[in-house]
């Protein structure tokens, strides 16, 4: 069985979770989360969801240039992340170049952790 919570029923799932106030760590490694997954958590950190978040677990997942573009133009807003993880990903030239023009803007000035 296969729930995804960024994607079922509308994503409430990932809203649900993007409202707590205390969750720190996120982990979605290996979980088969793709573009459009990224896509609705990036959706909820751009409605303010995720604010305490300080690791962020995506690595092993299909993830491709269009969810790190997305992650990328929210990155900014995630004040708190130290850790972000995105091997083993899928994330071609498009995607790198958009993660590291975010890092470029100031986003991810916490990190201890990327890879």
């Amino acid at each position: 069985m296969l729930l995804d919570l960024l994607q079922e029923e509308g994503g409430k799932g990932g809203q649900a979770l993007a409202a707590q106030p205390t969750l720190k760590r996120l982990v979605l490694s290996d979980n088969s989360i793709g573009d459009a997954g990224v896509a609705s958590l990036a959706s909820a950190v751009g409605a303010g969801g995720f604010a305490p978040l300080v690791r962020l677990y995506l690595d092993r997942n299909p993830i491709g240039d269009a969810g790190a573009e997305a992650l990328a133009a929210v990155l900014i807003r995630m004040d708190e992340l130290e850790w972000l993880a995105l091997q083993r990903c899928a994330i071609g030239a498009a995607g790198m170049g958009a993660l590291t023009a975010a890092v470029n803007k100031g986003a991810l000035s916490n990190a201890e952790y990327l890879y």
